[in-house]
């Protein structure tokens, strides 16, 4: 089966099952919608990953730094822990332009 690359509009063969697409967005990206979700090459997925990898680690350095002024070690672990889930939701609207 052939596509088109949503990013650099070239034709391909699929190489995956979509099953096997599937689970590589979830271990990769977490649970996003399929809505928000389109295909693309591969050299193109290898952009969106490194992307990916370089906002969150730019996100957990900045993070990082400011838990390392929390001199309570228990009370920087909790705000650690909450601020998981902003991360994650900073990720996505950075990546996927949630509003």
């Amino acid at each position: 089966m052939r596509f088109v690359c949503s990013m650099c509009q070239q034709t391909f063969d699929k190489g995956w099952l979509d099953e096997e697409a599937k689970a590589e967005k979830l271990a990769i990206f977490g649970d996003v919608p399929e809505s928000e979700c389109e295909l693309v090459c591969d050299d193109c997925f290898q952009k969106i990953r490194s992307s990916y990898k370089e906002v969150r680690a730019a996100i957990r350095n900045d993070m990082a730094q400011v838990y390392l002024k929390i001199e309570n070690k228990n009370l920087r672990r909790l705000y650690w822990k909450m601020n998981k889930e902003i991360e994650k939701k900073m990720i996505n609207d950075i990546l996927y332009g949630h509003e």
